[in-house]
């Protein structure tokens, strides 16, 4: 009786969510990140469903970073980690012997500041960029990079026999050698652009150990599943773009429909088999807007929207109107418009007088 009387210690309190740490026997890890004011903002490798998003904001707030405090070059810096891309510099276009001597004292000063952007980047922030992110990554992340090893997709080019021909109407796929890239090599060349390329692929679980179409088909189940729950209008919308992203950046198209496009096509008067390829594009990337958004209402909470998702298909009912949002922006003004709406309606019951 004594023991069962026994107070219990009070549980221990949760830090600040991580943006992606994992949580073990109810309570978070001590891993921080050394970053003055990004402590939290870490890379952990870990099952959680809202890894994409969490690594997105860890990327965002980072990137800010970086931006604010790497001279020079930090713009650039900070746009290449968003982009995932290196950056570019324009080079200035070089005299020519014509060339006046105020144009070559131009030209030299444009093409100093060409270099010095160009070497800042590629000798010393994108080496900055790999000791900074891996200083974000906790041990487990860390081990799961030692395992990376590049996916090799095959691309597509024509033979020099079909170069050669003017009636050549498709693209011949072929796989072209090269030696996959291993974290070895990144880790030896301090490459940071491409250890954020690896975050962001296993932010999204391609980790290169699933097979190719397998990979494919975990994307898109990854987002056809992807339901509101709890969370709230703006995060679940930032985790479904993160999951269409995901298969974007695999070479593919989120929300590709023919079924889609001939109905957009329709709606323009036009049949869809029957335009040029450049009008099928414009028609096919319209429809892919309007899927993923129509997607999106499809996978809100129903019950918290149950009464707008309910006016929606009873209008369509009544008028045979398709009025689900044409894009993500329009989607949530819809949301917040009915919100605003029930809550009007709220206070009207409350108080007849209400205006």
């Amino acid at each position: 009786m004594a023991a069962e009387s026994e107070a219990k210690p009070p549980a221990k309190a949760e830090e600040p969510s991580s943006g992606g740490q994992r949580r073990t026997g109810g309570y978070q890890r001590a891993f921080k990140a050394p970053t003055p004011g990004l402590e939290h903002r870490i890379f952990d490798w870990n099952n959680s469903k809202t890894k994409a998003v969490k690594f997105q904001e860890n990327f965002e707030a980072i990137a800010a970073y970086v931006g604010a405090n790497y001279d020079p070059g930090g713009a650039e810096a900070a746009a290449a980690i968003r982009k995932r891309v290196p950056p570019e510099f324009e080079k200035p276009e070089t005299p020519t012997k014509d060339s006046k001597p105020w144009e070559m004292d131009i030209w030299r000063d444009e093409h100093k500041e060409y270099m010095k952007q160009f070497r800042a980047w590629k000798n010393v922030n994108n080496k900055k960029l790999f000791n900074l992110f891996s200083s974000h990554c906790t041990p487990e992340m860390k081990q799961k990079l030692k395992g990376w090893v590049e996916t090799i997709n095959a691309v597509e080019v024509k033979t020099e026999e079909e170069a050669a021909s003017e009636t050549v109407s498709r693209m011949v796929e072929r796989t072209v050698p090269k030696e996959p890239d291993k974290w070895e090599a990144v880790a030896e060349r301090q490459d940071g652009l491409q250890l954020i390329k690896i975050l962001y692929e296993l932010a999204h679980d391609k980790d290169g150990n699933k097979a190719g179409i397998q990979e494919i088909v975990d994307l898109e189940h990854a987002l056809f599943t992807c339901t509101q729950g709890n969370r709230s209008n703006v995060d679940f919308l930032r985790e479904f773009r993160a999951r269409e992203d995901a298969i974007n950046e695999s070479g593919g198209q989120a929300g590709h429909s023919a079924a889609a496009a001939r109905i957009v096509a329709r709606e323009l008067g036009l049949n869809y088999d029957a335009v040029g390829t450049e009008k099928k594009e414009e028609i096919m990337s319209t429809a892919r807007v309007r899927f993923m958004a129509a997607l999106f209402f499809k996978n809100l909470d129903p019950k918290r929207h149950q009464r707008m998702l309910a006016a929606i298909r009873e209008e369509y009912i009544l008028t045979r109107k398709d009025s689900n949002p044409k894009d993500y922006t329009e989607a949530m003004r819809i949301i917040g418009g009915y919100r605003a709406t029930q809550r009007q309606r709220q206070r009207q019951r409350v108080d007849p007088n209400t205006p």
